[in-house]
């Protein structure tokens, strides 16, 4: 389940991701009439935490399946923080579809980080990968900003990646 809206929460009154307190410095909690707002969010009690049905809804729909079924698929990375200053890597896929024929980009999951090093990010991208249900075998590209702990030629994530998916 793709994890938008972890402790943070909206602000209704201005749409605003928020982390704990506001300006007056109100303590901010999940509020039930948040899922009449904003249809695309559902919350879980269980995890104490909402999330974006579409997300939730786009890894059930066989996104998975495609990818696997065209046995050719290219991961793109971008690491960012969010507005609590939280490490995130945003992993997608592209891949032909053999049906169609159209080039497709599909966003699968923002992750959490704290190791930001080649290694650690390389083996978060794959483990991730292969939590999805996506046979890493097929992977044959891989798309990355210019930054040296993504893109570097011996230490980036592209070089590990790379020796474990020639």
């Amino acid at each position: 389940m793709a994890r938008i809206v972890d402790t943070h929460v909206l602000n209704n009154t201005n749409d605003l991701v928020c982390h704990g307190k506001d300006k007056r410095s109100k303590n901010l909690k999940f509020q039930y009439k948040w899922l009449h707002t904003f249809p695309w969010l559902a919350y879980s009690a269980k995890l104490d935490s909402a999330f974006c049905t579409f997300c939730v809804a786009f890894t059930k729909s066989g996104a998975i399946a495609r990818v696997n079924e065209v046995k050719c698929f290219t991961v793109l990375v971008d690491e960012t923080a969010d507005i609590a200053g939280l490490e995130q890597v945003s992993i997608c896929v592209r891949y032909i579809d053999l049906k169609s024929h159209e080039l497709h980009e599909d966003f699968l999951q923002f992750v959490p980080t704290t190791d930001a090093s080649g290694i650690g990010l390389s083996r978060l991208i794959l483990d991730n990968l292969r939590k999805f249900g996506i046979d890493t075998q097929y992977l044959r590209g891989q798309g990355y900003d210019g930054a040296a702990a993504m893109a570097g030629k011996y230490n980036g994530v592209q070089a590990y990646v790379k020796k474990e998916h020639p």
